[in-house]
């Protein structure tokens, strides 16, 4: 007895089959992988701090340097040209780094601590010999006290507003595995 059955049959008899066997692996509704990859590993931080402290620090620095060399050319030009320095380049490097809330703390600190510095200089301070000068109990006291609140207005300004956060980049990649009754494959995925 010769049996002929036609391709198709065969082909169409063990389609069923074919669905059965990855079914039992895997959850109701869910697809069978077609190649074997790890999972990307997790996302690191969308956001990060970045400090711009040194930047704060080089304004800071041409400013001072421009009173001193003022100071000891006796040309007040020079130090009112640093004096406005002192105030105003450091917000603008705020500000230059997107940073306008940072800018205006910055200046607020940087106008009035050593403000606040000589007030309390002037008070606390020892009195002068020559007694009441000019109204002011202390010179000295109000000079130290002064210096005091522009150490403290740079300190607070490089440490707490000069920073600004960045979206952080994301980058992973993993290798990928596949087989196929046609062969098998190797390759990458990843996230740029």
């Amino acid at each position: 007895m010769n049996i002929r059955v036609a391709p198709l049959a065969i082909i169409t008899s063990l389609l069923p089959a074919l669905w059965v066997v990855p079914a039992a692996a895997q959850a109701p509704g869910e697809l069978a992988p077609a190649a074997y990859a790890a999972p990307l590993a997790p996302e690191a931080p969308s956001k990060m701090e970045r400090s711009y402290a040194l930047q704060l620090a080089g304004a800071d620095l041409a400013s001072f340097a421009t009173m001193i060399i003022g100071a000891s050319g006796q040309s007040e030009e020079l130090v009112r040209l640093g004096s406005l320095g002192y105030l105003f380049a450091a917000p603008a490097v705020h500000a230059l780094n997107g940073n306008g809330i940072g800018a205006v703390k910055s200046f607020g600190l940087r106008a009035t601590l050593p403000l606040a510095g000589m007030f309390i200089g002037m008070m606390a301070g020892p009195e002068d010999d020559a007694g009441d000068c000019c109204g002011i109990a202390s010179l000295t006291g109000a000079l130290y006290g002064g210096g005091i609140g522009v150490v403290a207005a740079l300190v607070v300004d490089y440490t707490l507003f000069g920073k600004k956060t960045e979206r952080a980049p994301t980058r992973a990649w993993q290798p990928t595995v596949g087989a196929s009754q046609n062969g098998f494959s190797v390759g990458a995925m990843g996230r740029f």
